[in-house]
């Protein structure tokens, strides 16, 4: 464990009662924990960074859990009488360096895009190779795309279990752009990094391992307790949607997974409201309920899935 979660997890045990990181960090001063090698203006960021990190990847294996946004406990003293019955049931909270994504992300170039896409910017998915071809794709920051009209690539998984998907509502910690939050949503999204990548991506450029790996870290599944190369196998590309409007591009590319028997997304209380199994024998009548990404991506999802079950029939 690093230096910064010994000194967090001292202070919680001492305070016994949960704390924001900056409150963490000047009980620590106070009491001369903090070592000399430590130092810096930001050094709450820094200890809260390191926190959500661990939470992040060992899930309810790690020491740390969150009370509410941005206040922290010790996860063995979870069920304290102290506690109310809202800080004991504590919070998901999606990682932010998804969100607020200032690292260079997988884009492919315009004309790519818009030679393949019909009228409403629906994209066969034969096309997926010769669009994000080692020729056509970079790795850019999302401000340069605005300049140049190029497109980033967004991973959208859609969880499906039997004739059925699911469903959930965004809440303002997961969510921030108007056309989404508080809408209903049908899948998990997530741009791609050049670290999403590895020597078993080579044919969609980490974009199913990045979609996956945000799937589960919105649902709760701890990483180490997944193998995401095997899992990859559950997962398939449907089709690519591309967004032009006058402000940015996007590249959506629509994969659906199979729920596996171990995963139960309603076994946890998320920041992620409002889950529930969507039946894909029909389109729902309120699509306005749902964000602009979905109300395209379901009619088109659905369709496709009435298709194969009349050819398997």
């Amino acid at each position: 464990m690093s230096t910064y979660l010994t000194i967090a997890e001292q202070i919680l045990e001492d305070a016994a009662q949960p704390l924001t990181a900056k409150e963490i960090l000047s009980l620590a001063y106070q009491m001369d924990l903090v070592p000399s090698n430590l130092y810096g203006k930001t050094q709450h960021k820094t200890l809260q960074a390191r926190i959500s990190v661990d939470i992040r990847k060992r899930g309810d294996e790690s020491a740390f859990y969150r009370t509410s946004r941005g206040v922290f406990f010790l996860t063995k003293h979870r069920n304290a009488p102290f506690l109310t019955e809202k800080q004991q049931q504590g919070i998901h909270a999606r990682p932010r360096f998804r969100e607020l994504n200032r690292q260079p992300v997988l884009s492919v170039v315009s004309d790519n895009v818009k030679t393949h896409s019909d009228k409403k910017g629906f994209i066969e998915k034969s096309y997926f190779k010769e669009i994000l071809s080692y020729a056509s794709v970079k790795y850019s920051k999302l401000k340069e795309l605005k300049k140049t009209g190029d497109y980033p690539v967004w991973a959208f998984v859609v969880v499906k279990k039997d004739d059925t998907i699911l469903t959930y509502r965004h809440g303002r910690y997961r969510e921030s752009r108007d056309g989404f939050l508080n809408q209903r949503t049908i899948g998990f999204k997530t741009l791609v990094n050049a670290q999403d990548k590895t020597f078993l991506d080579n044919e969609d450029f980490g974009l199913t391992t990045a979609g996956l790996v945000s799937t589960y870290a919105d649902l709760g599944v701890p990483l180490k307790t997944v193998n995401v190369d095997q899992e990859k196998n559950k997962a398939e590309m449907e089709f690519l949607l591309a967004f032009d409007d006058s402000d940015e591009t996007e590249l959506v590319c629509i994969l659906t997974y199979d729920c596996p028997d171990w995963l139960e997304p309603f076994k946890r209380r998320l920041a992620i409201n409002d889950l529930s199994w969507l039946k894909t024998s029909h389109a729902p009548n309120n699509l306005e309920d749902f964000d602009e990404w979905s109300q395209k991506i379901l009619p088109e999802l659905f369709a496709k899935y009435n298709a194969k079950q009349r050819e398997a029939s």
